[in-house]
């Protein structure tokens, strides 16, 4: 029973791979991964900044290093915005392209299928496939695409601190961890909560359907009141496991917001100490809590968009 859908699951992930190739060639993704690089690379020049100006300026009151170090970061910071700027037009093209091929091979597929199979589901169930583009269009070209482009080099800034502020580091590596039993763990529970409400919006969304193309029938026998009981079943349904899916979304990102804050308690304790027993400098404790923020920051939002 099981290699049908195994089947049904390697034809889907083959068609989605021949829909997303002409959009994501390979080097449209050569380019976003080397502007993902370069952009996270800028973007340790803030807190190596900090670190100097407490390590180096305050304390051997160099103004010379301090104007050194204020012109290189604000053209860290130009560059930063340039190519952020290219990242984002390069990720608008490839939205219009999956728009594009993605709708133009859909809708080619629906009008190549037989009348039996179009009449064997909905109207409501065609609609939801050129919604359902919608989020592979997001998936892709969206907010989690650049989430996922800048994810692998979490790395970079936790390498920073490894080198500048080693004692803190296994409190960073601790934080890593439980970030990534959140993400998982949340998956898991909203997906499952997901999958049950997209079911019922598209029973509900059928019932409406069916309405519109039965309307006359409905309306000469009177069955306004039993259409109307039958909606409000499935529309109940479809609150119930929307709310449940809205609940179980925002414990995780609450305890995501919980574990960021703690994670910046531990890492400011165990830092007072080591400055105390003179193993770290006050500078880098301060950088190091910048960096803390990048690694988390995408971690943060991994869990509450991770599907």
């Amino acid at each position: 029973m099981a290699e049908p859908d195994q089947n049904t699951a390697t034809n889907d992930a083959a068609q989605l791979s021949q829909l997303l190739d002409p959009a994501l060639y390979a080097g449209v993704r050569r380019r976003l991964l080397s502007i993902s690089l370069f952009v996270n690379l800028l973007g340790l020049a803030i807190p190596v900044f900090v670190l100097q100006a407490y390590d180096r300026v305050i304390i051997h009151a160099g103004i010379s290093t301090l104007q050194a170090l204020v012109a290189g970061v604000l053209l860290a910071i130009g560059f930063d915005f340039l190519l952020r700027q290219a990242r984002a037009r390069l990720l608008r093209s490839v939205a219009v392209r999956i728009d594009a091929a993605g709708g133009r091979a859909l809708i080619r597929h629906i009008l190549s299928l037989p009348l039996a199979v179009l009449e064997s589901n909905p109207t409501a169930y065609w609609l939801s496939l050129f919604q359902d583009l919608e989020h592979v269009r997001l998936r892709y070209a969206g907010p989690m695409a650049l989430l996922l482009m800048d994810l692998p080099f979490v790395v970079l800034a936790f390498g920073l601190i490894l080198v500048i502020a080693l004692p803190v580091a296994w409190v960073m590596l601790c934080i890593l961890i439980a970030f990534a039993v959140l993400t998982w763990w949340s998956s898991r529970t909203v997906q499952a909560r997901g999958n049950e409400e997209l079911q019922h919006l598209q029973q509900r969304d059928g019932r409406l359907t069916e309405f519109g193309m039965v309307r006359q029938s409905i309306k000469s026998q009177g069955l306004e009141a039993e259409i109307e009981s039958r909606w409000s079943e499935v529309q109940a349904l479809a609150m119930t496991e929307s709310l449940a899916r809205s609940q179980a979304t925002d414990r995780y990102r609450d305890l995501g917001h919980a574990l960021t804050q703690a994670a910046t308690v531990l890492m400011v304790s165990v830092g007072a100490l080591a400055i105390l027993d003179q193993k770290m400098t006050f500078g880098a404790l301060i950088a190091a809590n910048m960096l803390s923020l990048r690694v988390i920051g995408p971690l943060n939002m991994l869990v509450a968009q991770w599907r």
